[in-house]
């Protein structure tokens, strides 16, 4: 099985913005999120269900609709895929294998380097960008995720929630400023009594 990686990323430095947005879409929608410090300006969300869902991206873009966001995602290794939005608005959308889901009506493949060209450091970079995604399928396509990612420079890029949650942080960036929304501490409180409940009764027992 490949894997399966879903990120967002928003162009920001306002955390305070980005944490009260991800509050609400958690209440709205019953989902869990991390959301990384902001790094090279970008700061990094990663929804539960491994970030798979394109919607939480439309909805975070609509609540946060002066901030540009790119949300990325690997399917099992077989599709790279990302959306881009700027002020609240879908500009570009790719998806390397479009017929992946057996749609009868397939969109096309998409992908322009040159909605990117003001984020890219230099101009020569919208070549390579737009190179990487007209490229044939790689063996694994979370090697174009990575290489979309350096050109960009989005941080933390190959990862998902679940991946972090279990522990899975080699290579991941500043992990011990990640937030976890909603906040856990109640929830751990609660399992840290019943923890020490089940030590209490087995000690009495012995």
């Amino acid at each position: 099985m490949g894997a399966h990686y879903g990120s967002i990323h928003v162009r920001t430095e306002d955390a305070a913005a980005i944490k009260t947005a991800v509050e609400l879409i958690s209440q709205e929608r019953n989902l869990r999120f991390l959301i990384a410090p902001s790094i090279k300006g970008w700061i990094t969300i990663f929804p539960e269900q491994n970030g798979q869902d394109s919607t939480v991206a439309e909805l975070l873009a609509a609540k946060l609709a002066n901030e540009t966001l790119i949300h990325c995602l690997v399917h099992d290794d077989d599709v790279f895929a990302y959306s881009f939005f700027e002020h609240g608005k879908l500009v570009d959308c790719y998806n390397s294998r479009p017929d992946y889901f057996g749609e009868p009506n397939p969109p096309p493949r998409g992908g322009n380097a040159q909605a990117f060209a003001r984020l890219l450091s230099k101009q020569a970079k919208v070549a390579q960008l737009q190179a990487l995604l007209d490229a044939e399928r790689p063996t694994l396509e979370s090697n174009r995720l990575e290489d979309f990612a350096v050109l960009l420079e989005l941080p933390n890029a190959l990862s998902a929630y679940e991946y972090l949650q279990d522990g899975e942080r080699d290579g991941i960036r500043q992990w011990k400023k990640f937030v976890h929304i909603p906040n856990l501490s109640g929830e751990k409180s609660v399992k840290r009594a019943a923890a020490a409940k089940v030590r209490t009764e087995l000690l009495r027992r012995q």
